[in-house]
């Protein structure tokens, strides 16, 4: 049987990644990647992280904004950027014949921005009115609240108040912007996964074109250490948000757990079988039998290789419906906490998880998303091959045991955001 791992040509220097792997396509490229950039939290620097993403693709000190948009135009090329918690992320899709160019202009944009501040007031002035629509979006105000109740100050899905992420935005400058992209620790690290039709392409070759200062090697990344979730008191708390009776409720607990801790994926599984998909025990009971929701699910949120993470379970019910929605979804959670799942549902919810693994390697963005993703947990290259025969390996007592150590259902908080009857 043909093993991807076989094929990926691997680049490791200094801390930084490359993968190449090889794909029997016609001419098409997917490249998906991340440099680290490590910020403070809790002064408000992941917004500054956010705005510098987002003022990549407006000019760098050699192109303006319009002949970025040329050249991707007339070769069919995208390329967009983001941050996610401690890493700038970007991702391309090109020909085989413009990955080489495409690729250099990814590192112009990240290496020499123009941080025009005409284009930073256009980009606040979105970021600014986003914020203002989101104060009436039940789901939004009651994920921002409960993240302060579960993750740390400088945890990067630790969110400000509405109104203070508003001050800091209006007070984020270029320089502030320009001073984030100086510093030293910044950019060190890359991991990068590129899957298409590259014949020929070595890893080194990626790393050379991407390497966004030259003076340096990648020797200035350092791994963070671990940062550990909060153990707080159980909260109960509402946002009213006038003219929404269907309310966004949230239930949810800090969980001292890391992507890679040996309990991750057993736990993973056991959250899936409670609230993963249309078959889950929440919708089964909540949604289908008692006709309280629309839409229930439970999932692990905010976890890296190096952060710890929360349980949260969300469910949307009519006004009428909040107390009895709530109490039969904490009814599910408890019974679930206690009791665990059952051979049959793991073995179901296994088949579910490889079909979707398998379903995501067909595409080359698929696959070069989930090479980065394997990267970032810190996993062997050749997890590609072998991650469905992990999952299938699990065991319904690890689960349980994963369970039982993990999550308590008795001391949730609980958070609700919209209009009460």
């Amino acid at each position: 049987m043909k093993r991807l791992s076989d094929h990926i040509r691997v680049h490791e220097k200094a801390g930084s990644t490359i993968q190449v792997l090889p794909w029997d396509i016609d001419s098409v490229v997917s490249v998906r990647g991340s440099f680290p950039a490590f910020v403070d939290h809790a002064k408000g620097e992941g917004l500054q992280l956010d705005l510098l993403a987002a003022m990549l693709d407006k000019g760098t000190d050699g192109r303006s904004k319009a002949d970025i948009y040329d050249q991707l135009e007339s070769t069919g090329a995208s390329i967009s950027f983001s941050s996610s918690g401690d890493r700038l992320d970007f991702q391309v899709r090109c020909l085989s014949r413009d990955l080489e160019t495409t690729l250099d202009l990814v590192r112009e944009q990240v290496a020499q921005p123009a941080f025009l501040s005409d284009e930073l007031d256009l980009v606040k002035g979105r970021t600014a009115a986003h914020l203002v629509r989101q104060a009436s979006d039940p789901a939004y105000m009651s994920k921002n609240r409960l993240s302060r109740e579960l993750y740390p100050l400088n945890h990067p899905s630790h969110e400000h108040p509405l109104s203070d992420l508003t001050d800091q935005i209006n007070q984020i400058s270029v320089d502030h912007l320009r001073a984030l992209h100086k510093r030293s620790e910044l950019f060190d690290g890359m991991r990068v996964a590129v899957v298409g039709d590259v014949a020929g392409l070595e890893a080194e070759d990626v790393a050379a074109r991407l390497r966004v200062r030259s003076e340096t090697d990648g020797s200035g990344f350092q791994q963070a250490g671990r940062l550990e979730a909060p153990r707080g008191e159980a909260q109960k708390l509402h946002i009213d948000i006038p003219d929404r009776p269907n309310l966004n409720v949230l239930l949810g607990q800090s969980v001292g757990l890391t992507t890679v801790d040996p309990d991750y994926l057993a736990l993973w599984t056991g959250v899936f079988v409670l609230g993963g998909n249309f078959s889950s025990r929440l919708m089964s009971t909540v949604r289908d039998e008692k006709g309280l929701t629309y839409g229930i699910r439970s999932y692990l949120s905010g976890m890296s290789a190096t952060r710890e993470g929360a349980w949260i379970t969300g469910v949307t019910l009519s006004a009428d419906k909040l107390e009895e929605g709530i109490a039969a979804t904490t009814d599910v959670i408890t019974e679930f906490a206690d009791e665990g799942i059952t051979q049959q549902e793991l073995a179901e919810r296994k088949q579910t998880m490889i079909g979707s693994y398998e379903v995501e390697l067909a595409t080359t963005s698929g696959a070069a998303g989930r090479l980065l993703l394997h990267m970032n947990r810190g996993w062997e290259v050749e997890r590609i091959d072998t991650h469905p025969e992990h999952v299938d390996a699990i065991q319904t007592d690890e689960v349980n045991g994963a369970i039982t150590r993990m999550l308590e259902a008795r001391t949730l908080s609980l958070v609700t955001a919209g209009s009460r009857a």
